[in-house]
């Protein structure tokens, strides 16, 4: 089985282009490209019936903050699913936009401990039915701009308002950019104890017990170089893994 590798970080920091500059390099790979951002590139009907059954509702739009929160649970389990499925033919698989830990992210923003709580507790419970016992990513690589990013939260703020792919979840502002930015930081101190079987999230310990965590800066992540600045750690990781 070929390796399933995931990027995470926050919201603008050049996850996805430098996942795509990394799953261009190795052309004696087939590398399949997935995410949570990009789920209508990918999931179609075929494939949700695949991972979800008969049953799905993907392309349905959502009428209520319920199926919203549903749809955001499907993509989850139907990118896991279809990658367990893609990596058992042999292909590498790069997820952009992890689901399954921006779902962890975003359906605990803004709750207090017992909320937040729950909620995970609920999706844990709907990735399971979906999923039995598969674990997370082969590879979890973590897209740190770093203590010493020269982009502003501004100059941040306007690239993520720019974006085709925005929904009405996404940051407006300063400050709720800061609030997630914190929210992705606590999520990744998470990760890295979930590979070591001391995470808090219900789910980390078993999900991530075989996975490896790398962390790679992009200091510059900008406008104007962003495409350089993913192909210079896009190639640097792929010689670490």
């Amino acid at each position: 089985m070929a390796e399933i590798i995931s990027f995470y970080g926050t919201d603008g920091s050049g996850k996805s282009t430098i996942a795509k500059e990394f799953s261009s390099l190795n052309k004696n790979v087939d590398s399949v490209m997935l995410g949570g951002s990009s789920y209508k590139s990918w999931l179609n009907p075929e494939v949700a019936r695949l991972t979800l059954g008969e049953k799905h509702t993907i392309g349905e739009k959502p009428q209520s903050v319920e199926e919203e929160l549903r749809l955001y649970e499907d993509i989850a389990i139907a990118c896991y699913g279809f990658a367990r499925v893609l990596a058992d033919r042999g292909s590498e698989v790069v997820i952009d936009s992890d689901p399954y830990f921006k779902r962890i992210i975003w359906g605990t923003l803004g709750l207090d401990e017992d909320a937040a709580s729950r909620y995970i507790a609920h999706f844990e419970e709907r990735m399971a039915e979906g999923l039995g016992g598969f674990e997370g990513p082969d590879i979890v690589v973590g897209i740190n701009m770093g203590d010493s990013a020269k982009t502003s939260q501004e100059e941040l703020l306007l690239r993520l308002t720019g974006r085709e792919s925005n929904t009405a979840h996404d940051p407006k502002g300063i400050e709720e950019l800061a609030v997630l930015d914190e929210r992705v930081n606590v999520i990744w101190s998470e990760i890295n104890l979930g590979v070591k079987g001391l995470s808090s999230v219900l789910g980390f310990n078993n999900r991530l017990g075989v996975s490896r965590v790398f962390t790679v800066e992009n200091p510059s992540c900008n406008l104007e170089d962003v495409a350089l600045q993913s192909n210079r750690i896009a190639t640097s990781l792929r010689r670490e893994v």
